[in-house]
Parts: structure tokens; C-alpha cells; sequence
């Protein structure tokens, strides 16, 4: 007789455990909103992180923060340092003297 009653309760257990998995979880899977997407003005940053190049081109004061932001990266590498020096270069505040770094 102690051996049905356990049988029975871990059966009982069981029905209740997949009910509530088929009536509480399923419907919440399928009706789940799908991911937004990333505009794609966005996606050089967030699969580059920091060394992504600027959604604007940067001013002047921008550039030299970004420069000190960016001093051990090299121009070839980081995108953040290559459209800093191309802003430092054309309006004459750098002149490379032939290492791009």
C-alpha cells in the first residue's frame, strides 16, 4: 500500500509538472515578441566597441580627446584614431611626419 501512494503522488506530480509546462510555457515561447533589429548605423559600434569609427565626423576638440583616447592604437587598426587624424590633418592641427600611428 506506502508504494502505490508514492507511485501515485509521483505520477500526480508529473501530470501537473507537464501541464504546466505545456499550458504555462508554451504559449509564452510562441507568443514572445521577436528581437528589434539594430539599425545598421549602429552595428560598426557595437560589434567594434571603442575603436569604431564615429557616427559624426568629430570637431576639432572632439579629435584631440579622441587622439588622447586613443594613443597607444594605431591609425591602421582603430577607426576612432584614423577619423581623428584625418580631422587633425585637414584642418592643418597635425602633420604626419610619415608614421601613421
Amino acid at each position: 500500500m506506502p508504494t502505490e501512494v508514492g507511485t501515485t503522488a509521483a505520477v500526480i506530480a508529473g501530470v501537473i509538472l507537464l501541464a504546466s509546462l505545456i499550458f504555462g510555457l508554451m504559449p509564452w515561447i510562441w507568443d514572445r515578441e521577436p528581437k528589434p533589429e539594430i539599425p545598421e548605423v549602429f552595428i560598426d559600434t557595437f560589434t567594434l566597441g571603442p575603436h569604431a569609427a564615429p557616427l559624426h565626423p568629430y570637431s576639432v576638440e572632439e579629435a584631440h580627446w579622441a587622439m588622447q583616447d586613443h594613443l597607444d592604437c594605431y591609425g591602421t587598426a582603430c577607426r576612432a584614431r584614423a577619423a581623428a587624424v584625418t580631422v587633425l590633418r585637414e584642418t592643418g592641427r597635425m602633420v604626419p611626419a610619415g608614421d601613421d600611428r
